[in-house]
């Protein structure tokens, strides 16, 4: 797997799941319902919900189809944000943010992407927690969308596409970056394009296979942190190993007659 470093801002992925569908059952829900920012997405979490899974799982596997699909948006080297209503009605959620490396040593100096800025990622932690805590099918089917889509490709979308254009010149910076977002040519993938991701669908399957280790330990946790201090930054095994899911404080308050959570 060729290291990759994508400098576009990483934004949280925040996964709904409905208290009706949050029970462990082996019988289809009737109202399952999943929105996402991508339509891929959207059907991964659908076809959880025709094979028997609830809403979490319809979730995880959305939101790891999203790191697929969306980079730029939803990637794996990100943060996640959860709330969800439980069956008993209350409202909880996760906190999985980017944490900072436990060696950081705050600086003058500014850096506005790149090797430097990499903290420890929360996505992948956040979805399995969901996953681990909630979800109905068996992890390997959770991700089998995602998998698939990474390791065959799929046609890109206008906003991605525009997105990976807007880099261009960061993702020529890095040798990763650019042997995983750009065509040999040198030009990003355009809108309606086929972009197949094989080392990612690797990850993907090391993760399907062993869980939180399968990123923050072993194979993928040592070839991360090899290129990430190669190239200035400070993120070690122990940072991965030791990265935990936090219960969130969930805040209550009323806008215009609703109770928001």
């Amino acid at each position: 797997m060729k290291p990759q470093i994508l400098p576009i801002c990483w934004t949280a992925l925040f996964c709904f799941a409905l208290f009706s569908c949050a029970q462990k059952t082996a019988t289809p829900f009737s109202n399952n319902a999943i929105a996402t920012a991508h339509p891929l997405a959207s059907q991964a979490g659908k076809k959880m919900y025709e094979q028997g899974g609830n809403a979490f799982d319809a979730s995880v596997a959305a939101g790891f189809t999203l790191a697929v699909v969306e980079p730029s948006m939803s990637g794996i080297g990100g943060r996640l944000q959860a709330i969800y209503q439980n069956e008993d009605g209350a409202i909880l959620g996760i906190d999985a943010s980017t944490e900072v490396p436990a060696n950081y040593i705050q600086s003058e100096k500014k850096h506005p992407y790149g090797y430097p800025t990499i903290g420890i990622p929360g996505v992948v932690a956040g979805l399995l927690k969901l996953h681990q805590d909630k979800g109905n099918l068996p992890l390997s089917k959770v991700m089998a969308p995602a998998i698939e889509y990474a390791e065959n490709g799929f046609a890109l979308l206008p906003g991605e596409a525009s997105r990976q254009e807007m880099v261009k010149k960061e993702l020529h910076e890095f040798e990763g970056s650019a042997f995983h977002f750009l065509k040999k040519d040198g030009n990003t993938y355009a809108a309606g394009e086929m972009f197949v991701q094989k080392d990612l669908a690797e990850v993907l399957k090391q993760i399907a296979q062993n869980g939180k280790a399968g990123f923050y330990e072993g194979i993928v946790a040592q070839k991360m942190v090899s290129d990430i201090q190669n190239n200035g930054g400070i993120l070690t095994l122990e940072d991965l190993k030791n990265y935990c899911v936090l219960p969130s404080r969930v805040l209550k308050g009323k806008f215009q007659n609703n109770t928001v959570h």
